[in-house]
Order: structure tokens, then sequence, then C-alpha cells
């Protein structure tokens, strides 16, 4: 039996390189309309080899899975082991190709410092009911890494922070899934994971007293609780 799939740690190069791309497009865009370029005056896209970093090569697996009768190719299955070194080498090498490229942009510092400032205004989610219990979300700007959250009694009652991760893990990266509070108030039950890994634990919290109830479930990815 083959364990389950897992291409998580893979996303965020991903993710980058993506964004390089779409980024850069964009960018390019101004540039050229700053210029008065029009798709008859500019040079076409691409260039020589020598211009800007190459992308990083990534190995093809001559690799042919019968399922069902039916031929499936599997060419990057090795990127499935996030425990191996020549995938932390790939990740490497692409999180770097996508810094060159970023890096090299002009304005990136600009907009670095609008993006902060406009994240830095915080969120609120809207409240949940339960009883005499207001549930909500809430993170304070950009110095806060995760939301907390928060239960006042009645609509009048002071906010009480009833969980808060940012303390669980040293880099910031513990952050409530899911959570679901009784029909009564009375308790809470919810998932933390850490570092983008969605691995949470269910465990149910009592809200007068903000303490975990002792039984837990592992591996409760996307949990919906009625």
């Amino acid at each position: 039996m083959r364990l389950p799939r897992r291409r998580w740690f893979i996303v965020p190069a991903l993710g980058l390189s993506i964004a390089a791309v779409l980024w850069i497009g964009g960018m390019e865009g101004i540039e050229s309309m700053s210029k008065g370029e029009t798709s008859a005056t500019r040079p076409p896209a691409g260039g020589s080899d020598t211009e800007g970093p190459r992308p990083p090569e990534t190995r093809v697996q001559e690799l042919v899975e019968a399922v069902h009768g039916v031929a499936i190719l599997d060419p990057y299955r090795w990127l499935e082991d996030g425990h191996s070194g020549e995938v932390a080498r790939w990740v490497e090498a692409q999180n770097a190709y996508t810094r060159a490229l970023l890096d090299a942009r002009p304005g990136r510092a600009a907009m670095r410092d609008r993006l902060t400032a406009l994240m830095s205004i915080g969120v609120v989610q809207a409240p949940e009911v339960r009883g005499d219990f207001y549930f909500h979300t809430r993170r304070e700007g950009a110095r806060q890494n995760q939301p907390i959250l928060y239960v006042r009694r009645g609509t009048r009652g002071p906010d009480k922070p009833l969980l808060d991760p940012n303390p669980m893990s040293p880099d910031g990266t513990a952050t409530i899934d899911w959570w679901y509070p009784s029909r009564d108030g009375r308790f809470v039950a919810y998932g933390i994971s850490t570092a983008g890994d969605e691995k949470s634990v269910l465990r149910v919290r009592e809200v007068e007293t903000a303490v975990d109830r002792p039984d837990v479930i592992p591996n409760t990815r996307y949990c919906s609780l009625g």
C-alpha cells in the first residue's frame, strides 16, 4: 500500500516562481507604457541565453505506473519526498532563481513598503453567536503573525482572548485552521497546525476557563463539525 502523496512543501517554491512571472509581466507592461511603446514598436520578448539567470533544471524521472490498466506517467514523483536532500536543493534553487528575478526589478522596495502599510490595518472576522457568547477572530496588523480567537459574553461584554496561536511556535507559523463553538457556547473545538502543513489536532477548549479537555484527535485536516 502506498502512502498518500504530499506535495505541500513544493508550493512555496512554485508559488514564488509563478508570482515572479506574473509580476514581471505586469511591470514590463507598465514600463512599456511609460516609454510610449506599443505592440508595434516594442521589441520582441525573450532574448539571448545570456540575459539574466536561467531557470533551474528539474530532473525528469522515467516512471510509469499502471492504474486499473491505464499507464500513468509520473515524472516528478521524486519531488514528493519532503525529506530528500535532492528535493531540498531543488527548492533552494527555485527560491534563488525567483529572488534573482524579483530583486532585480525596479520599484520593488516601494511596492513592499506599500503592501506592508496596507497589511498593517488588521482584520476582524464577523462574530458567531452561540448562546450568550460572541466569538470572532482578530489580527492586529502586520506585527501580529496570526489571528487570535476572542470571546465576549453578551453584546456589551469585554473581548477576552480565548485562543492565541502566536506563542505556540517560535517562527510564528502556528495558526488556527478551523474552530467550531458548541451550540450553547460553553466549548470550542479547534485545530492548530504549524508551517502550513494543515495537519491539525482536534482539541476542545472550555470557554469559561480557557482550558483544553484531555481528549485529542490527530490528523484532522479540513475538519468540519456540526
